[in-house]
């Protein structure tokens, strides 16, 4: 047994004393590999050069990582009804939009059949969930040239099909979490899969989108990458306030808990 404690540091040279302190014997991560890199190689790229060089690393004890990439959101080209139309509509939107696009998993690519009769439905059902959404302050840095950027680019078009049917498909997939007729961070939160970047031999030197995993609760050794799957009419999924509100008298429960712990949970139940 032992304690966790949660530090909010003013600066990076406080986050830079803490990680190379002595009695710090492993480092985990997550951000991005400027962050990382600057973590692992120096502050400088001149510094992060010489040190590649000399494979002389400034962090002496192992770290692993969970970095991010540029995940896709693939719509896979059967007949939806009216109400899977909609709820996959919603699951790109949450995945779009949550945290305003900056989490490691927001969906940045969406790959729709080209030849799929209900590519107009779906995008114009994707608009109007949109235009219902709630969207968080932009509070990271840079996010408006970001976005400013990435509507100026011109992507290719998408497949036409997914070779050897869709279970081949997610099989094929190199990516740590796939979740099919869901946002992957509903994997995440269920906390029943493991979550990291796909284990495809990447290194301190080469990092790609991580090293290692997080969660696996069942402990399980070798862990390539982890697929969750739910319906495809979203019952399975998890839902943000706004879709789906939560009752009073839980939301009661939990605020509750959260502030006076299993007493403000009972006066809860007593107030019902």
């Amino acid at each position: 047994a032992g304690y966790v404690r949660t530090l909010y540091l003013a600066n990076p040279e406080e986050t830079r004393q803490l990680i190379h302190h002595p009695l710090v014997d492993c480092v985990h991560m997550t951000g991005g590999t400027v962050t990382h890199d600057a973590i692992v190689w120096g502050s400088t790229p001149e510094e992060q050069e010489r040190r590649r060089k000399a494979n002389d690393p400034l962090l002496k004890v192992p770290i692993t990582s969970e970095l991010g990439c540029v995940s896709p959101f693939i719509v896979a080209g059967w007949q939806f009804t009216p109400k899977e139309l909609t709820v996959q509509a919603n699951n790109l939107v949450v995945a779009m939009t949550s945290n305003n696009g900056c989490n490691c998993n927001s969906a940045k690519v969406l790959v729709l059949p080209a030849d799929w009769p209900q590519s107009a439905a779906f995008l114009e059902t994707v608009r109007s969930v949109l235009r219902g959404t709630p969207h968080d302050p932009p509070y990271y840095p840079g996010i408006h040239e970001s976005a400013c950027a990435d509507a100026r680019v011109a992507h290719p078009p998408p497949p036409t099909h997914i070779p050897h049917g869709s279970l081949q498909a997610v099989d094929s997939l190199r990516y740590g979490v796939v979740a099919v007729n869901a946002w992957s961070a509903a994997s995440c939160i269920l906390g029943a899969c493991t979550w990291g970047a796909f284990s495809g031999g990447q290194t301190a030197a080469d990092v790609g989108s991580g090293v290692g995993v997080v969660g696996n609760p069942f402990l399980v050794e070798g862990v390539q990458k982890a697929v969750y799957r739910t319906p495809v009419d979203g019952a399975g999924v998890p839902k943000p306030f706004h879709v789906q509100p939560i009752p009073l008298a839980a939301a009661r429960l939990v605020l509750g808990f959260v502030v006076d712990g299993w007493r403000g949970l009972l006066r809860g139940v007593w107030a019902r």
